[in-house]
């Protein structure tokens, strides 16, 4: 079994762990490649082929920053692998889109899977690097095979992802989470709160990081008296570590 990882930092190294995240990616697809026998073809090219997958209310600008830092850490990361690889080239593939943000778990993952098959066609090794709700839809679709690409995916990466349900957790003044939410959300609501506060990822989580590869970082506040993401002055999550948005403790 391949154990589920999980990182705890503070908001200023945010930026730090995505680029770990980048880095573990490449090394996990480096470690995938195996030297073939003699009379067999030479493998020359290995494909890294990123999907970025973006929260509830997010867009694909949110990975603009990271798009950049990954192409200018390849260099150097290709370069240490031919030093043991001398007849092995890299090809760089990376995409991200937006989807409607507030659809149901199942639509979601079958938006995604649609924009892998016709855009990534023919593509294998993908990694799926999910923000939020993105990281909890990427675990979804490839434990239930959703658009069959599931055996074309390598390893699903979250970041501050709500893994478990929500409604287990506490919110001010101890009303319904679903309720909660759908204000929050202003009837902006088509799915998504059912979605995130009722499925818990865990089995989804276990299935990939058995059979395939699952990293899950997390970047919270220190404590759950911490004032650090107390965006409007109020922690939505007072009985746990957040990142103002998603409970992550």
């Amino acid at each position: 079994m391949r154990p589920l990882i999980r990182i705890r930092h503070s908001a200023q190294d945010r930026l730090r762990q995505f680029m770990l995240v980048i880095m573990t990616a490449v090394c996990l697809q480096a470690c995938f490649f195996h030297p073939v026998k003699a009379e067999e073809p030479v493998q020359k090219v290995k494909e890294l082929n990123f999907v970025f997958l973006h929260g509830l209310g997010g867009t694909p600008c949110a990975f603009q920053g990271l798009q950049d830092q990954i192409t200018e850490t390849m260099t150097y990361v290709t370069e240490r692998y031919r030093e043991q690889h001398p007849d092995v080239t890299f090809e760089l593939n990376m995409m991200v889109r937006g989807y409607p943000g507030y659809e149901s778990l199942e639509t979601w993952a079958e938006n995604i899977a649609d924009s892998i098959n016709t855009r990534f066609a023919g593509k294998d090794n993908i990694i799926l690097v999910g923000h939020s709700m993105g990281g909890k839809t990427a675990l979804y679709t490839v434990a239930h095979n959703i658009g069959g690409i599931a055996d074309r995916v390598e390893a699903v990466i979250t970041i501050n992802s709500p893994i478990k349900k929500l409604s287990d957790y506490y919110v001010p003044g101890g009303g319904p989470m679903v309720e909660y939410m759908r204000t929050v959300l202003l009837g902006a609501d088509m799915g998504v709160v059912e979605s995130v506060a009722f499925y818990d990822s865990s089995a989804d989580g276990l299935k990939i990081s058995q059979e395939k590869h699952w990293l899950a970082f997390i970047s919270a506040e220190n404590s759950p008296v911490s004032p650090a993401f107390d965006n409007t002055g109020v922690d939505i999550w007072p009985r746990n570590l957040d990142d103002g948005v998603v409970p992550l403790s």
